[in-house]
Formats: structure tokens, C-alpha cells, sequence
């Protein structure tokens, strides 16, 4: 018998989900070191992370924030 964790929403298993928080906040790290390497800022009040479908316990940060997360796009 397999010992899996619980799934979360849409029936996904919660290892997962955890592995997408951290490849995010892996993801914001590296654009802001692309983007500073090149001399570009990054906008920290426009930055938001869509929250589809999920509950997500992991903030992701950028430059030592948290983000705000959105459930709609405008």
C-alpha cells in the first residue's frame, strides 16, 4: 500500500503543490537577479501572484516581501 499525502484542491497531491510554491518563489528570485544583472527594476507594487484554485501556506517573497496574492486579474 502507498503512503501519499492528502491531495489538495482539483485533486492534486499536496507534495506537489508545495514543490509549485517553491518553484515560484525559485523563479521570482531569478528574475530579479536577471533583471538587476541588465540594470532593470522591478516594480514591487504591481507584482502579484494570481491564486487559482488552490491554498497556497507558502508566501512567496520578493526582495524580502511577501506578495500579494489576487484571486481575479484587472
Amino acid at each position: 500500500m502507498r503512503n501519499e499525502k492528502a491531495a489538495g484542491p482539483g485533486n492534486i497531491p499536496a507534495d506537489a503543490l508545495s514543490h509549485t510554491c517553491h518553484h515560484m518563489q525559485k523563479k521570482t528570485t531569478g528574475e530579479a537577479a536577471a533583471s538587476a544583472s541588465v540594470s532593470l527594476n522591478i516594480n514591487r507594487g504591481r507584482i502579484k501572484i494570481f491564486k487559482y484554485n488552490m491554498e497556497n501556506t507558502n508566501a512567496i517573497t520578493f526582495d524580502g516581501e511577501t506578495l500579494e496574492e489576487v484571486e481575479t486579474i484587472t
